[in-house]
């Protein structure tokens, strides 16, 4: 949804008032709450490609497009998912294991902006894809798409809104509060359930399984 129109969305709430509420810092707070939907919700997803693979290699930066891992793929299968924590706790030397023929069977995400294929893949030239929820960035023009899922958008208008209330503060701000910011909040955690019992790789994202194949 372009950032124009749920600029306007966020206006109407605060009865037009641009000359008090400036369009950069309502844009702000729509991009803020849009980014933390997203990771809650584990939507909307892109996909996005690390190639070729390096022989030998485990690490690898995650493509520009995407902020939050959610499932990864090599040459069309895909991996299960673990945690460095579980691969500490279950084989230590993990990380010098040789590579494998076959290449990874596991993946877990390294640091912010990084992941791990476990083990890695001997030969090099293969596919990674990558799919999970896409980087937000500030939007620079009214055209720029900000990516939200249909059901949230509600949602996130709502919140954004509310922060820019807190510059009038008072009686306005303390009733938005109790009418439309634990609303939207109850909505958010009803379509969080939902997202959960439909999507696995949102489980494995909150909640990492422990691995235990050829570890």
């Amino acid at each position: 949804m372009r950032i124009s129109d749920l600029r306007r969305l966020c206006y109407a709430k605060l009865d037009g008032d641009e000359e008090f509420h400036r369009n950069a810092e309502v844009d702000l707070w729509i991009v803020l709450h849009a980014r933390l939907v997203a990771r809650l919700l584990g939507k909307p997803t892109v996909r996005s490609s690390i190639q070729p693979t390096v022989p030998d290699e485990m690490f690898y930066e995650l493509p520009q497009e995407i902020e939050v891992p959610l499932e990864l793929w090599f040459e069309g299968r895909r991996l299960s998912r673990s945690s460095r924590q579980s691969m500490d706790g279950v084989n230590p030397r993990w990380m010098r294991e040789p590579s494998s023929d076959s290449g990874p069977e596991l993946w877990f995400w390294y640091t912010t902006r990084s992941v791990c294929v476990w083990p890695a893949d001997a030969f090099g030239g293969g596919r990674i894809d990558v799919i999970g929820v896409p980087r937000i960035p500030v939007p620079s023009s009214d055209d720029d798409d900000v990516p939200i899922a249909e059901e949230a958008v509600p949602i996130v208008v709502d919140l954004a809104a509310h922060m820019c209330l807190y510059k009038e503060g008072g009686k306005r701000l303390a009733d938005d509060y109790r009418v439309n910011v634990k609303d939207s909040y109850e909505r958010l955690s009803r379509l969080l359930k939902t997202s959960l019992e439909q999507d696995r790789s949102l489980i494995e994202y909150i909640r990492p399984k422990l691995v235990e194949a050829r570890v």
